[in-house]
Formats: C-alpha cells, structure tokens, sequence
C-alpha cells in the first residue's frame, strides 16, 4: 500500500521550524498510531493516520521531530533528503538547503 509520511521538525529553542516534510513509501501494513518508524538514523513515532481516498494512500502524520541545534539540523535535514524526504516539491526546494 501507497504510504506518506508527514514530519514536521522544529528546533528545540523554536527559532525554526518547517512542517510537513514528505515521503513516499510502499509499506505491507499500515503503521498503527503509537509504532515507532525508523529511517536511516531517525526515529520517529506515528501520531495520526488518515486514508485518502482519492490518492488511494494511508497518509501517516508523525510526532514533531526536535532538532537541538544548527549542527544537528543540518545533519538531519542531509539525511532525510538522502533518505528520500522532500518538501513541498523536491524541483524547487532542496531539503539540506532549507
């Protein structure tokens, strides 16, 4: 089954913040509300899931990802794009540069 993933990552002092950093992802199951998804060196825990009919997917919204610094929210943002993350459209935006 068709699955995005929906992350939102903020600093930890809230001086950035950017929602709803996307993925694509073909999945047997669709995750429950509580389970943990791990990608690459992240780990992220499902909040909601809604299934949208009309793309014919289950869209997983994840907990808010807390970055602790700017050193760390480069690493992130390097390994959610190298991991397949994008935001809005991956043409226009490039994740590590955001």
């Amino acid at each position: 089954m068709k699955i995005i993933l929906f992350a939102s990552l903020k600093m930890k002092d809230d001086i950035w913040s950017l929602f709803f950093v996307e993925k694509i992802l073909e999945f047997d199951n669709v995750p429950r509300v509580g389970d943990k998804i791990k990608d690459n060196d992240l780990s992220f825990e499902v909040e909601s899931i809604t299934f949208n009919i009309s793309k014919k997917c289950a869209e997983v919204y994840l907990e808010d990802y807390e970055i602790e610094n700017d050193i760390a929210k480069k690493e992130v943002l390097k390994i959610m794009e190298d991991s397949g993350w994008y935001y809005r459209d991956p043409i226009v935006y490039t994740l590590s540069e955001l």
